[in-house]
């Protein structure tokens, strides 16, 4: 990422972002090392899909290995004993509902909900009047709706409204030009602006791409 696109990252999202890289690096050397952490990360269900594609792209294969071989070696144990003891469908869908695997008390997911409302609480912070509209952060419609949810300065609500709304239609004009360019084999003549134009408007409109399908973001 260059240092445009990065001083463009709503802040909530990138430090969510930051949190959930910090915690998933130190946990898949936990779940590698110690015993203790896998089997609480099995009776826990082991991460929400999202967060375990998450897990699987920071851990390697044999990291992924060594962390998971006993929680699957439990579930498989578990499937086999509701099998065993099975008498009806509906009471096995009960069993297979209410078991943890199903329903993870997902750890990251924890992680992402704290780390959020750690960085709104740090944004409202540095919502000061003496602020300039160009000196506001940008921030994703969710978490800007969430900042002015919490503000009761209706001046500084209009300073974040107003600098918001400048930069969408800034990046809307953008992408305009991004595909005039192109289209008239202008290539050369685009700028880093418009070349980002794509991901500056995804950010605004869905927060950062690592979270947009994490069930507990905004």
């Amino acid at each position: 990422m260059t240092k445009s696109q990065t001083s463009r990252v709503c802040p909530i999202c990138d430090n969510m972002v930051q949190q959930v890289f910090d915690f998933l690096r130190r946990y898949q050397h936990d779940l590698v090392s110690n015993p203790v952490a896998r089997e609480l990360h099995a009776q826990r269900g082991g991460f929400c899909a999202f967060h375990s594609r998450q897990y699987e792209f920071l851990a390697s294969p044999q990291g992924v290995c060594e962390g998971y071989s006993a929680f699957l070696q439990s579930v498989g144990e578990r499937l086999l004993a509701i099998a065993a003891e099975a008498v009806t469908v509906d009471e096995v869908v009960c069993v297979m509902e209410k078991s943890p695997t199903a329903r993870p008390a997902c750890s990251v997911c924890e992680v992402v909900s704290k780390a959020e409302e750690e960085a709104l609480s740090a944004a409202l912070a540095q919502m000061a009047a003496a602020m300039t509209k160009d000196t506001t952060p940008l921030f994703c419609i969710a978490h800007l709706t969430a900042l002015v949810s919490r503000l009761t300065d209706l001046d500084i609500v209009r300073r974040l409204l107003e600098r918001h709304g400048d930069e969408f239609k800034r990046v809307a004009e953008d992408m305009r030009q991004y595909v005039a360019k192109r289209d008239s084999l202008q290539r050369h003549l685009l700028t880093i602006d418009e070349q980002e134009a794509y991901l500056r408007g995804l950010m605004l409109l869905k927060g950062h791409r690592r979270l947009a399908a994490s069930p507990e973001s905004h």
